[in-house]
């Protein structure tokens, strides 16, 4: 399988701090890939049929073609809630241009959601976002770029389409927002990419969940962690599967994450990380 670009930032931060934990970086590396082969087994977006409840996904920067592995929380909606069914936006994914590939993701996101809320009147749409796929489910629903790095600013879906979505999950979100009534977790700083004042998400707060966690490199700088970036999945797939179960259920739920805060590794792991940021916001 080839392997991600999301996935290789865990090799370049296991080699900033290879002398000073040579175990840990490379069984997390092995876990991630794991996670990632187990969430491309459930993919139903061929079927024609129109579905009670319908996931699209955003993966993270650098993940192949696929559901990533945000995938494994589309698959747990899927398993366990009948007649869902599951699309992956084909957008580019990657680091470099970064807002190339964020705006395009956008429109893509926005296309898949728009198209299949035409098709199917009374299907109950649900969006997840893994990293930079948090970050076009976030500006899909609330506006995009406007930013350093980000490109111009995009408008947010529309809200006779807004009405449609009965969830959205982001994890690791490069813009989140800290002290927002949908945020979980454990960071109290913002993201590496801040969200503008007329980008709010107050509209969509009944329906936005966004986990991130202290020590992340992307969603709560000065992070310098990776494996808390890399593993929301781990800790906050149960939560999430509650929140968007009860949201299809008309209901609110969806506890507060508990998470503990991760151990620092060194500076090295976070100036590895920040360089390849920078890097892609001046191309």
């Amino acid at each position: 399988m080839m392997r991600s670009l999301f996935t290789s930032m865990v090799v370049t931060c296991a080699a900033a701090t290879a002398n000073l934990e040579p175990a840990a970086q490379p069984a997390a590396v092995h876990e991630f890939e794991r996670r990632y082969t187990d969430a491309q087994i459930h993919n139903t977006s061929s079927s024609t049929a129109c579905a009670k409840v319908h996931v699209i996904v955003d993966r993270a920067t650098g993940e192949p073609p696929s559901q990533g592995v945000i995938g494994t929380l589309a698959t747990i909606i899927a398993t366990r809630i009948p007649g869902t069914t599951v699309e992956w936006v084909d957008y580019p994914a990657v680091l470099v241009p970064y807002d190339q590939s964020t705006n395009t993701g956008i429109t893509m996101t926005k296309d898949s959601i728009t198209s299949y809320a035409d098709k199917c009147p009374n299907a109950k749409i649900v969006m997840l976002g893994y990293s930079q796929g948090a970050q076009v489910v976030g500006d899909v629903l609330c506006g995009g770029g406007g930013a350093l790095g980000l490109g111009p600013y995009t408008d947010p879906l529309e809200e006779n389409y807004v009405k449609r979505i009965a969830a959205a999950v982001q994890m690791g979100d490069p813009r989140f927002v800290p002290g927002m009534p949908w945020d979980r977790g454990t960071a109290v700083t913002g993201g590496i990419f801040p969200r503008q004042p007329n980008q709010t998400c107050e509209r969509v707060a009944s329906i936005l969940v966004s986990y991130c966690d202290a020590n992340d490199p992307f969603c709560a700088v000065p992070g310098f962690d990776y494996n808390v970036h890399a593993t929301y999945d781990i800790r906050y797939n149960e939560d999430a599967f509650n929140f968007v179960e009860g949201k299809i259920n008309g209901s609110t739920t969806g506890k507060k994450g508990d998470s503990t805060r991760q151990s620092p590794r060194s500076s090295a792991s976070l100036l590895a990380l920040a360089m390849l940021f920078v890097f892609s916001s001046v191309l």
